[in-house]
């Protein structure tokens, strides 16, 4: 840098932007100089945005953090910004540091590029940025009901989980990814808690039943977490919640029943593979699928043995949906969670052992064929006929699993469910649409009975 002849004096002045930054915020430095060249850049623990000094006055070198002041007149100031980010994993305090490092006239009381903080033409300013805070964790199915995250518990995508703040104000909102895992990032130090959105089919499990960084967070009631205090820059993954089917141990997915256990199952059914009740049983509550309208599908004289045959066959089918596999493994569930049908003790063991829990037929509180199920936007394949014998939709309604099973039986034809469209109002719908919501509704309610099916 240039200058007048003679002696002078340079000094520096810094300062910082106010209030503190939060970390990855922007931080605004200001170097003050008068009349020289000096060094002003951004330290290890922040990342160079932009620069501007006052009139374009010189140039400056984020690489190298020099500025080139240029002339300046007697008496003259100027002042250069720079912009920069403080790291994540800066210290609570940074120190940010300019100096005069070249001077063309002898400075009256400093020695330019010295490193000495005693003299005026060097000026250090320390910050003291708020490190973010994160929490979040895990939501996950509870097999066995227990409050505990255990050994193959899978966990539930698509639930909605809420972040609100000290005065109970949801704040921040997002959903558990395919693996059950849900974050929320960038918090400021400070109070949370948490509020999971049970989906429906399911209850919140046992809360606080041990290991913290193990167990359900959730109040059974309101889903809501405990209080968390977050420091700066603390990570608290320790937030679960454990959701149990509210069909929990009642049903059983095509997989189990399709599984060496789920066909010992229907084979054990009233005392050997040869019996015929089952069918019986099934020909006589369902006609239009498996019993004398059925065709084909006709059960009434058919063996436990071909039964569990003919399921394998259904749950083999290539083309989606397995509707046909979805309804038989319903009727099973209810074959297998009634005392007066799966009769034995040997079926009753069996059934207990793989995680089915039984009640008397009579038990209207607990038997599941009184359960019921909201049906959501898949009411159409269940329509009911008013008065004038018109078809209403049940869509957003709540039906018992015996009704649903007698509703599918009425839309059955020779043993093949939903053979044909109907038109509720103005609107037609097909057979492929009456047949995929019913797969939906199905496939839920025996995804919702939380039996292990690989026990």
């Amino acid at each position: 840098a240039s200058s007048r002849a003679g002696a002078f004096c340079a000094s520096l002045a810094g300062e910082e932007s106010s209030p503190p930054p939060k970390a990855s915020q922007p931080v605004v430095a200001n170097a003050r100089l008068a009349r020289s060249a000096a060094k002003a850049r951004a330290e290890a623990d922040f990342a160079f945005m932009s620069r501007r000094s006052a009139a374009g006055q010189g140039s400056y070198d984020s690489t190298t953090g020099v500025w080139s002041v240029g002339t300046l007149a007697g008496g003259a100031s100027t002042t250069l910004m720079i912009t920069a980010t403080t790291s994540t994993s800066a210290p609570a305090a940074v120190t940010n540091t300019a100096e005069v490092t070249a001077a063309d006239q002898p400075d009256l009381d400093s020695t330019p590029n010295n490193h000495n903080a005693g003299e005026d033409d060097q000026s250090s300013v320390t910050i003291y940025p708020v490190q973010y805070a994160s929490i979040g964790d895990f939501v996950w199915e509870d097999v066995n009901a227990n409050g505990k995250q255990d050994a193959n518990e899978p966990g539930i995508s698509g639930v909605t989980v809420n972040l609100l703040n000290s005065s109970g104000t949801v704040i921040k909102t997002t959903t558990t990814n395919t693996n059950g895992n849900y974050s929320f990032i960038n918090l400021l130090p400070g109070t949370y808690s948490v509020q999971f959105v049970k989906p429906t089919g399911y209850n919140f499990t046992l809360a606080d039943q041990g290991n913290d960084a193990l167990d359900s967070d959730a109040n059974q009631t309101t889903g809501k977490t405990g209080s968390y205090t977050l420091l700066g820059g603390q990570n608290n993954t320790t937030v679960d919640a454990g959701l149990v089917g509210t069909l929990h141990g009642l049903t059983g997915t095509i997989g189990f029943w399709a599984n060496k256990n789920g066909q010992a199952m229907i084979n054990l059914f009233n005392g050997s593979s040869t019996s015929t009740k089952l069918g019986s049983w099934m020909a006589t509550n369902w006609p239009n699928i498996y019993g004398s309208s059925a065709g084909t599908m006709n059960l009434s004289s058919k063996t436990n043995a071909y039964i569990a045959n003919l399921f394998i066959t259904k749950f083999n089918t290539p083309n989606p949906p397995k509707l046909d596999a979805q309804l038989m493994a319903l009727v099973f569930a209810i074959y297998t969670t009634t005392k007066e049908l799966n009769s034995t003790s040997a079926g009753q063991s069996f059934a207990q052992q793989h995680g089915f829990i039984l009640s008397s037929q009579t038990d209207k509180t607990n038997n599941l064929r009184y359960k019921t199920w909201n049906l959501g936007v898949n009411g159409d394949a269940f329509a009911t006929k008013n008065s004038k014998g018109a078809y209403v939709s049940a869509d957003n309604t709540s039906v018992s699993v015996w009704d649903l099973l007698t509703r599918t039986n009425s839309f059955a034809v020779k043993g093949v469910l939903w053979s044909a469209s109907i038109k509720i109002g103005t609107t037609s719908y097909t057979a492929a649409s009456l047949q995929n919501e019913a797969n939906t509704i199905f496939s839920q309610i025996n995804q919702a009975g939380d039996v292990l099916s690989w026990m």
